[in-house]
């Protein structure tokens, strides 16, 4: 009887030894998954903030382009304005100089006539 006694004590208590290695083989197991889960997360996060990053470099470099060439636009329009006024002002001095090639009296008017238009 003690005998078996014994015998069932010792199955039981190696069942429970093999039963709580088993059961802290699987909780380092949940952890090491956990460690793992939480390395894929942080490197996820790493891997979209670099996204975001690159998205927001190239909306930059888009906003700085467009800002470019609405600069570059104003300076052509400004230059353009400037070349419609001195293609007047180059057609106002050339009709003083038909007038002056017609009546050589007007001749000593032209300096003033050209001096008012350049002024303008």
């Amino acid at each position: 009887m003690t005998r078996v006694l014994i015998t069932i004590l010792i199955t039981v208590s190696f069942c429970s030894c093999f039963n709580r290695t088993e059961y802290y083989y699987q909780e380092d197991l949940i952890k090491s998954l956990q460690n793992e889960c939480r390395i894929l997360k942080d490197s996820i996060t790493l891997v979209l903030g670099d996204m975001a990053l690159n998205e927001k470099v190239y909306y930059d470099s888009q906003e700085s382009i467009k800002n470019e060439m609405n600069i570059l636009k104003e300076k052509y329009d400004s230059l353009e304005h400037l070349c419609d006024i001195n293609t007047y002002k180059l057609n106002r001095i050339e009709y003083y100089v038909d007038i002056c090639a017609k009546n050589s009296k007007q001749k000593t008017y032209l300096y003033g006539w050209i001096r008012r238009v350049l002024q303008k």
